[in-house]
């Protein structure tokens, strides 16, 4: 799974927090609606698994697809190779990492639609590994019939220990996207460390958890002072830690919401299993 987020001339969206439940029910329980998915037989065998990111499923294009090839131009110092093609009104990818670092995310742009893969949020693969190409395709914008195909642009990548390549302000967009939902997710993991765990607590949680989550930037800007790198310093919040931030609050209120519609006997060890997993993403931001 990626954590995908795609922006265009109007406004930007991203994908909040998924579950995937493994046995959390037995064949005859009722179907239960969890993040808009009709969810049924809530499990037979009683794992809890958080996906903090994107779900995201390959696009398959028909028999007898026309691909048309795109032209590319890369942002970076060419150590990577992009090639795109558009079938049946899908963009389709390819990019191969020719650096020595695995690069961790990349943002590319079509059209009016940029498009940021950001690995950190993954739990099947850690980015694209030196000599790997990664594939994938995207629903997008259609140029206008009878223009010429829109240009695939390689913006920037990130790579591990903070090094990036490409444009500036789109890397530093990722990071500090990542940086804002860092910072949320230690307001919650401090909260649930105090908190006792149990399922009958669990709408007193969310309450305080919405309340920490939504605090003004004085006191942001204090979280940050301890987690961001050395030699930064942050007198305001830059776009993308807002979005960090915002996105970070959503996905655990909404983890919160869908921990709710358990049946009560799976609710605290869905608690616990959120914990262990927020904390992983945590290391990993």
């Amino acid at each position: 799974m990626r954590g995908a987020s795609f922006h265009n001339d109007r406004r930007p969206w991203r994908e909040c927090a998924c579950l995937r439940f493994d046995a959390l029910a037995t064949d005859n329980q009722p179907t239960t609606n969890i993040g808009g998915l009709a969810m049924s037989r809530l499990v037979r065998r009683g794992i809890l698994v958080l996906v903090l990111g994107l779900v995201a499923y390959p696009v398959l294009s028909g028999h007898g697809a026309i691909a048309s090839s795109l032209n590319v131009v890369t942002r970076t110092k060419n150590q990577e190779e992009l090639t795109g093609t558009m079938v049946n009104g899908q963009l389709s990818i390819r990019l191969k990492n020719n650096h020595a670092k695995t690069i961790t995310a990349f943002a590319i742009n079509f059209g009016d639609t940029t498009i940021r893969e950001d690995f950190a949020y993954s739990d099947v693969r850690p980015g694209i590994e030196p000599g790997a190409t990664y594939e994938a395709s995207y629903s997008v914008s259609l140029p206008p019939e009878g223009s010429q195909p829109s240009t695939l642009y390689l913006l920037a990548v990130l790579l591990p220990d903070a090094t990036t390549d490409g444009n500036s302000n789109v890397a530093q967009s990722i990071r500090d996207e990542r940086l804002g939902e860092k910072v949320q997710l230690r307001r919650a993991l401090r909260l649930m460390e105090q908190a006792r765990i149990s399922q009958s607590q669990l709408g007193a949680l969310k309450a305080d958890l919405a309340a920490a989550l939504d605090t003004d930037d004085s006191q942001t800007l204090v979280a940050l002072s301890e987690l961001q790198p050395p030699g930064r310093s942050d007198r305001h919040l830059s776009d993308g830690l807002r979005d960090g931030l915002r996105v970070g609050r959503q996905k655990v209120l909404q983890t919160l919401e869908a921990l709710e519609q358990l049946p009560p006997d799976y609710r605290e060890k869905g608690l616990l299993e959120f914990k262990a997993q927020a904390s992983t993403l945590f290391e990993n931001l």
